[in-house]
């Protein structure tokens, strides 16, 4: 491995030693100016396998305790960083040649214009069918967090900012840190903080992120209703009660649905909607219960 400590740009890339990894770091290692690839192996014991896949490309390589979560291994990521500027990239995920240039252009120009400013873009969600997301771009000084949770459409791609499109200076993540206690909506929380400390966040009209989502994924995960609530709660008042009602109905009340608990399913429906939730949001809370039906006798912790 060759020494990168002339590079502008640290992309951050956290893994459990996923099979596909190698073709996230060959699309760093394909930029058109010089990135360091820095890989935060969250899975030690894989670490001699990871090392064998990744024959012949230059990256740095550190690994966590195991199982640390994505939000503290990207502070562990960030910590390690020693360029100007950083990157985030989902192991799953890849960067088109001319990613981190264009990015870095704006950025710049960005900071020099408004002050500390997060960069992200539009993306190819890579599927069955193909489409560029999100189809709505941020209208940058609104509040982001109704941006990322507004759910007045079916189409779950239509507000988006993937952590993969996201770029700064290594001293707007030290002093933001992401918070390693969430385990769902850390990037959401990311955003929503920045923004109330005074960051501005934008993005981009190009695509220069391919997104490969996990064909195991469900669309909307069984999170704890408790912790979710207590995080939606911990909010800023930019938060607006419609973003809050969307949010309780597709989230929470679709997850307790989806676990079993009917009645609290019910309870958190009922308070979206009571808080101003678009009638597609509910829609989607509503699914859980096709979600339960169809695997009824399986629960979530």
């Amino acid at each position: 491995m060759t020494n990168h400590t002339d590079t502008p740009v640290t992309a951050i890339i956290v893994s459990t030693g996923w099979l596909g990894l190698k073709n996230a770091v060959q699309s760093v290692t394909r930029q058109t100016i010089p990135v360091t690839p820095l890989i935060v192996l969250d899975k030690p014991q894989a670490e001699t396998s990871i090392r064998r896949r990744l024959a012949g490309l230059h990256y740095r390589l550190i690994t966590t305790r195991g199982e640390e979560g994505l939000a503290a291994s990207r502070n562990i990521g960030v910590e390690a960083a020693t360029t100007e500027y950083i990157a985030f990239l989902d192991e799953r995920d890849a960067w088109v040649s001319h990613k981190t240039h264009t990015q870095l252009d704006a950025l710049r120009q960005a900071t020099a214009t408004w002050g500390t400013t997060v960069i992200s873009s539009r993306s190819l969600r890579v599927q069955q069918t193909s489409r560029i997301t999100p189809e709505r771009l941020y209208v940058p000084g609104t509040p982001i967090g109704n941006y990322v949770m507004d759910r007045s459409t079916v189409r779950l791609r239509r507000c988006l900012m993937p952590a993969s499109t996201l770029i700064c200076h290594r001293e707007t993540a030290e002093w933001v840190p992401w918070d390693d206690t969430l385990v769902h909506q850390e990037d959401w929380d990311w955003l929503v903080r920045l923004q109330e400390a005074g960051v501005r966040i934008s993005q981009l009209d190009d695509v220069l992120v391919r997104v490969f989502p996990d064909p195991a994924e469900q669309p909307t995960p069984a999170h704890p209703a408790g912790r979710t609530r207590s995080w939606l709660q911990s909010l800023p008042a930019t938060v607006s009660d419609r973003a809050r009602g969307d949010f309780t109905t597709s989230v929470i009340a679709r997850g307790a649905f989806e676990s079993g608990a009917l009645a609290l399913g019910a309870k958190h429906l009922l308070k979206g909607m009571y808080s101003g939730a678009h009638p597609t949001a509910a829609m989607i809370g509503l699914a859980g219960l096709m979600y339960f039906g169809r695997h009824k006798g399986h629960t979530h912790e």
